[in-house]
């Protein structure tokens, strides 16, 4: 069976009312669309294959609102919607879509924008976590999305889809 980890995500803050009709296709365009390419391609062979997993990256930002993410939050209901939808249509013929909703994770991107070593960053940004409250207080590690992106992609979540699995250390408690 083909198995597919659908992973993109750029968030780019903005107030809603600074925001415009560009800023809001570019969140919609990286965020939902380009997942709509990869399962529209992927689940044309995994339907006429028999079957497969699609694992797609949402966020918590399209599960709550967050301030100055209006755009990047649509686009990622959105995809939690989409897999929705997919897993419904493609359930018969043996494919699952689900989706990972991750919150404050230290991303290479992320990490890298911090002067200093890798570990100065992750300090603060645990420090970060601790200030706003997050139960684990720290960021989360990207191998600790991954755990999530591989359990929903395996045969142990084989009567799961249509669902988002919200991997946050806690902040939606």
């Amino acid at each position: 069976l083909t198995r597919l980890a659908n992973i993109v995500g750029l968030v780019q803050m903005r107030a809603f009312l600074d925001s415009d009709a560009p800023h809001w296709e570019e969140q919609l365009r990286t965020n939902l669309w380009s997942q709509w390419f990869v399962a529209h391609a992927a689940g044309r062979h995994m339907v006429a294959e028999g079957g497969g997993a699609i694992a797609m990256v949402a966020s918590v930002s399209g599960v709550y609102g967050a301030r100055n993410q209006a755009a990047y939050g649509a686009a990622k209901a959105g995809v939690m919607s989409l897999a929705r939808t997919l897993a419904d249509e493609w359930g018969p013929f043996g494919v699952r879509i689900n989706c990972v909703a991750p919150d404050i994770t230290a991303v290479p991107r992320l990490v890298d924008m911090v002067p200093g070593t890798e570990e100065q960053a992750l300090a603060m940004f645990d420090q970060m976590a601790q200030a706003e409250g997050v139960p684990l207080r720290r960021f989360g590690r990207t191998h600790e999305i991954a755990g999530p992106l591989l359990f929903l992609l395996s045969d142990l979540s084989s009567f799961m889809t249509g669902q988002t699995l919200v991997v946050d250390g806690g902040t939606m408690i």
